[in-house]
């Protein structure tokens, strides 16, 4: 959406140059390292990342590149995943965890049970095929990781039920946050949003693939909200809340299972 309303183009989902990238692209790590990345293990990559982030930001010497992360904001062994010194500030858009406990398992080809149980560790991480580490932690550390007041980076939240139901307003708040704020910008935000329909987005899939998907599924699904109500089981969304009810409270979402919760 965002490389929509800023091009003015419609979004290819597998274009090569976006205005967003993402910051676990192997090539940013080769392009400063003699080693095969595919030889490197995933404590290299951690080693390496700020270095990789760093070359990126100056390829872009006349505009701030905006990047998107999967990582939660930790440090680990003394090097940060996403080092405040080089950011201006971030958006973190967070979603019900059981509904990401039906997505997610969908995205990781895994059964449910297994996927919550990777929601809740907090040493949680993602390894893909071509080497490309996702440091997750479970889902209350990761959005607390971000959201922390206290963090030293400036992060504004934005709940996808919120995207959902408001998307011209949420958008607009989101683009202001990122100071995306030309006027030619803000003026497309509406048409982009249309562009971006979960339905033309599946239609490119179906048509071309999508290079972030899995080789069992399609990445792109309803993008709905409380899908979760037709598919967990009483079990696992007391599994979900007791895990996580401290920080769903906190973000307004409603338990189901308090006495769960509160174990």
């Amino acid at each position: 959406l965002i490389n929509a309303a800023v091009t003015g183009f419609p979004p290819n989902i597998n274009a090569a140059f976006q205005y967003v990238s993402g910051d676990q692209l192997m090539g940013l790590i080769q392009a400063i390292s003699p080693r095969p990345v595919a030889e490197m293990a995933d404590w290299e990559l951690v080693y390496y990342r700020p270095a990789s982030l760093l070359n990126h930001l100056h390829l872009y010497p006349a505009r701030d590149p905006c990047m998107k992360t999967h990582n939660a904001n930790v440090i680990i062994g003394n090097t940060p995943l996403c080092p405040a010194e080089m950011t201006k500030g971030a958006v973190y858009v967070v979603r019900d965890p059981r509904d990401v406990a039906v997505s997610f398992a969908k995205h990781l080809d895994k059964d449910i049970d297994a996927t919550i149980e990777l929601m809740g560790h907090d040493h949680a991480a993602l390894t893909r095929i071509d080497r490309q580490a996702h440091f997750l932690q479970s889902w209350s550390s990761h959005v607390k990781s971000w959201i922390d007041e206290r963090n030293a980076i400036s992060c504004g939240c934005v709940k996808f039920e919120e995207l959902k139901r408001d998307p011209q307003t949420v958008v607009t708040q989101v683009f202001e946050a990122l100071g995306l704020t030309y006027k030619e910008i803000i003026d497309r935000i509406p048409w982009a949003i249309e562009q971006c329909e979960i339905a033309k987005l599946r239609t490119q899939e179906a048509a071309a693939g999508f290079r972030e998907a899995s080789k069992h599924t399609e990445f792109f699904g309803k993008g709905g909200v409380g899908g979760w109500l037709d598919v967990l089981t009483k079990t696992q969304v007391e599994r979900i809340e007791t895990d996580h009810g401290d920080v769903m409270e906190e973000l307004g979402y409603e338990l189901t299972c308090r006495e769960a919760a509160t174990v």
